[in-house]
């Protein structure tokens, strides 16, 4: 990239917090800012049941979508519209969004309106975030079909780019249900500049309750998609499906659901949809329900009935994007995620699906979290099963070498706590054995990662379903396939009754120098441990509980042991050995040569000076920060992945720990 900082978007997108692909954030218009994931009600300018602004304050509403085509096929709304500006039509001031009639052409087999007529009528009544008129491929459409109509998508998309100057504009990622055509038609579009960038043609999908077949399409367009944007999920209004759609990365949804099942007298629930008339009493305790019965209910008119229903509905779906966003600041979504699937057989064979997708989970899931929970096999597309196989099963790691794979003589910490099973490590040690091979709940484990996430972090029932057994005994079976790895065993000269000091801290323990060996690798990559000469390190352990907290070579700070995960905080002077003696682009985030001198006061990274960084890094990675000369300008820790650090135009990409400028001010 060019060595400049990337411009501003006129609708800016910074993203606050995150857990995988899911990420709450602030999308900011020009009528205020809304925070994401986010909720757009679909509001009928021809028949407003509930006033926007008791939206806003009984439900917290920021953003309101209305569709355009209506507006503009109706003379009296039209006129308004014209005159007052789509806020004045429907009597609000906030951020308003407008679809463009794709939907009723799908509905009516067409619409009486060219691309360009939308386009410039959103433009005209002041919408906020205006959408392409694109082609509604059914999920039927076969691949010929599907990828006619979506080139046919990608060429108004360029056309309405063209025309939608201050605008925002809505850029539909289509493709029918084939992930191959999501992806290409979202690399066509993402450089087009949208503010956000919907998935369309899923409402067929979600009609039929087909997740497994949402997933591929969510995906697949993420892949193609650059992460800069918000992404709306167009069609996706019932709650139940709020926090899988956001796991993915879905940023907005817009819910017609709400009122469309109020009229039929169905309240919405996070597990499904109930029928009023099969209800003895309300289960639910939002303000519409708590105080009223079923029979209440029935028992009045049918435009009272559907207001009250469609209050209730608003609340739950609501209610449930705020434990969304809740649970993505908590890095837990997957937990809210699998309770989800537990409610419908379709969630549940979604999550199946999603094992074809786990490599691309994996790349942007955080390094470390509080803890790993898993109940059952559902969670077997989680990043932390598809991370060990990757790391752990790399006939490249050195720890591989002369390791037994026998489960039968394994230290089982599935039984036992990581303590205990220290200690039966530093036993077999003391002797002079080369300690056994650790059961993990993910699989057979190196000794040394005993105590780093997630393997010391899982929480696992004692006992587990087929599943979960089924992919343990083929763990094992793959480890025995791998054979033995290239390189050394660590090892140092090491006097159990000689405790020396080494500069700064005491000789490492066979198991410490086991475990720092190891934990590098993991952080770092296959023989990262060398950069670092066992012979000259030393370990300073804590009081109480004797377990290593630092590791000094020759005196200098090099590590820190976190003890919430196990991993290794990457001190300056460790920094500059690891950055010695690895080539770009490892562990590097390279940052503008303006920015370079900011970063090295300690100051933090921001996404808009990234210039490039290395494609292996994960949030939760320690990482060097250098100069455009590859300079090691300071050390910190990531929070996106390399597309994201240069495609964002806000947002922390960095957080700095050390700089070069606060180490000389020091010395």
């Amino acid at each position: 990239m060019a060595g400049e900082e990337r411009p501003q978007h006129p609708y800016p997108f910074e993203v606050m917090a995150r857990d995988g692909l899911a990420r709450c954030g602030v999308f900011t218009t020009p009528h205020g800012k809304v925070h994401t994931p986010a909720l757009l009600p679909v509001i009928n300018p021809r028949e407003n049941i509930i006033p926007p602004n008791e939206l806003a304050e009984s439900f917290g509403c920021e953003i309101l979508i209305t569709n355009s085509y209506i507006i503009r096929s109706h003379d009296e709304l039209r006129k308004v519209a014209v005159e007052n500006g789509v806020h004045g039509l429907l009597g609000w001031d906030g951020p308003v969004m407008t679809d463009s009639g794709t939907f009723q052409s799908y509905v009516y087999n067409g619409v009486e309106v060219a691309p360009e007529e939308i386009i410039a009528f959103q433009k005209q009544i002041g919408t906020d975030i205006g959408t392409i008129l694109d082609v509604f491929t059914l999920p039927t459409s076969d691949e010929d079909k599907a990828r006619a109509e979506m080139e046919e998508t990608v060429r108004r998309a360029r056309q309405a780019a063209g025309m939608a100057g201050d605008m925002g504009l809505a850029i539909t990622v289509q493709g029918g249900r084939h992930p191959n055509l999501r992806e290409e038609c979202a690399r066509a579009i993402s450089p087009l500049q949208g503010a956000v960038f919907p998935i369309g043609g899923v409402v067929p999908v979600m009609e039929r309750m087909r997740y497994s077949d949402l997933v591929d399409i969510i995906m697949g367009a993420k892949r193609g998609l650059a992460p800069g944007r918000p992404v709306h999920l167009f069609g996706a209004g019932h709650p139940s499906a709020f926090a899988l759609a956001a796991a993915l990365g879905c940023d907005l949804f817009d819910s017609s659901a709400y009122i469309k099942f109020a009229r039929d007298g169905r309240m919405l629930t996070v597990e499904g949809t109930i029928h009023l008339e099969d209800l003895s009493e309300l289960p639910c305790s939002c303000p519409n329900c708590i105080n009223t019965t079923p029979r209440e209910l029935l028992d009045l008119n049918e435009r009272d009935r559907t207001a009250v229903l469609a209050r209730h509905n608003l609340h739950v779906s609501f209610e449930e994007l705020k434990r969304v966003r809740s649970h993505i600041s908590q890095g837990n979504i997957w937990e809210l995620v699998i309770q989800r699937a537990g409610s419908h057989p379709s969630l549940a064979e979604a999550l199946i699906r999603l094992r074809d997708h786990g490599k691309q989970l994996e790349h942007h899931a955080s390094t470390s979290r509080k803890r790993f929970m898993v109940t059952s096999s559902l969670s077997l597309h989680r990043a932390e099963f598809i991370r060990y196989q990757k790391r752990v099963m790399d006939p490249d790691m050195a720890w591989h070498r002369n390791w037994p794979a026998d489960p039968d003589n394994a230290i089982e910490l599935r039984r036992m706590s990581p303590r205990h099973v220290r200690e039966e490590l530093e036993r077999a040690l003391s002797g002079g054995n080369l300690p056994p091979m650790v059961e993990s709940h993910l699989g057979p484990l190196p000794p040394g990662l005993l105590e780093t996430y997630p393997f010391s972090q899982a929480v696992f029932p004692l006992t587990t379903d087929e599943g979960l057994d089924r992919y343990r005994a083929e763990a094992w079976d793959r480890y025995r396939q791998v054979g033995k790895g290239s390189g050394e065993i660590p090892s140092s000269k090491y006097n159990t009754d000689v405790k020396t000091d080494i500069m700064k801290g005491k000789k490492p323990t066979p198991y410490e120098l086991y475990q720092i060996a190891h934990v590098l690798d993991w952080q770092f990559g296959p023989g990262s441990w060398k950069v670092f000469d066992p012979d000259r390190l030393g370990v300073v352990r804590s009081r109480s509980t004797r377990r290593m907290q630092n590791v000094y070579l020759d005196g200098k700070h090099i590590l820190s042991l976190r003890a919430l995960d196990g991993l290794f905080t990457l001190k300056w002077d460790g920094a500059v050995m690891l950055h010695d003696k690895t080539a770009s682009p490892r562990h590097r985030v390279v940052v503008t040569e303006e920015a370079s001198a900011f970063n090295a006061t300690g100051k933090n990274v921001f996404s808009r000076f990234v210039m490039d960084c290395d494609p292996l890094i994960r949030p939760g990675d320690e990482v060097t920060i250098v100069d455009p000369d590859d300079g090691l300008v300071a050390v910190g820790r990531a929070h996106m992945v390399q597309e994201e650090m240069v495609s964002f135009s806000s947002g922390l990409a960095v957080r700095t720990r050390e700089g070069l400028g606060s180490r000389e001010s020091v010395g």
